[in-house]
């Protein structure tokens, strides 16, 4: 089933031509797992989970600046065992690596001496998700 087309002319200024784009994007359905599963965009899910978990963490860092300390870790620790399974499912090693951080976010949630600098380290990463490039 078609869902959208696109189309669209512009002046490239590389090469100084008037250009041209288009596609569709279609949509299929299926009761078939094996179809499901090999249609998955492995990268695009990682990717996506990527920014659902750093949402997540940037909402810990509010709850935890409001003061409600364990409320911040429960949510640290939910998005830990999210990304362990993700990772699981999607055979991603950048997930692994996130859920690492934040278990480690969530142990050391509670420190009051040292949330400043904790604080500063979760943002810095959050940052840098939020702000990839893939070109």
């Amino acid at each position: 089933i078609k869902v959208a087309s696109v189309s669209i002319n512009y002046d490239n200024m590389e090469t100084n031509r008037k250009e041209h784009l288009s596609t569709v994007t279609k949509v299929a359905f299926t009761q078939s797992e094996k179809t499901v599963e090999k249609a998955k965009d492995k990268e695009t899910l990682v990717e996506a989970v990527k920014q659902i978990a750093t949402e997540t963490t940037e909402q810990a860092i509010q709850l935890r600046d409001e003061g409600r300390v364990e409320e911040a870790k429960e949510l640290l620790q939910a998005n830990t065992k999210d990304l362990d399974k993700e990772a699981e499912e999607l055979q991603a090693e950048d997930l692994r690596g996130m859920s690492m951080s934040s278990s480690l976010d969530a142990e050391k949630i509670e420190d009051d001496a040292g949330w400043n600098a904790n604080r500063k380290k979760m943002k810095a990463e959050s940052y840098e998700t939020q702000n990839q490039q893939s070109y």
